[in-house]
């Protein structure tokens, strides 16, 4: 009896430690970086305005920092050829995003875009 106490118990034991953890959800890093990827249609209307006459071909470069509650921080968009307007209406693009609330203390992300007629 003892045996067949001490042969259950270690099969119990065993199922438990092989059972499978979890999933752990995604980074925030990878949630800041989501929100920012829900607003490429937006930012993509900004770059379209551009593309006119000579313009054959507009690259944008976001760096954005998010801090723990989720509020822009800074913005910092270059757009090439230079386009003040549009820079400014990708700047609003990017402050619009519903940003994740996260345990780290301040995300900075980056990304490039590259829109073309050709």
């Amino acid at each position: 009896m003892r045996w067949l106490t001490l042969a259950l118990a270690l099969a119990l034991s065993a199922t438990g430690a092989m059972a499978k953890k979890p999933k752990k959800g995604p980074t925030a890093e990878e949630q800041v970086r989501s929100a920012l990827n829900a607003r490429a249609d937006a930012i993509s209307l900004c770059a379209v305005k551009a593309l006119s006459g000579d313009v054959k071909q507009v690259d944008v470069a976001a760096k954005v920092m998010i801090n723990n509650l989720g509020q822009v921080v800074a913005v910092d968009v270059t757009v090439t050829p230079e386009a003040g307007a549009t820079r400014t209406c990708v700047e609003e693009a990017i402050r619009a995003a519903v940003w994740p609330k996260t345990t780290a203390p301040l995300i900075t992300i980056q990304r490039n875009w590259r829109f073309s007629t050709e």
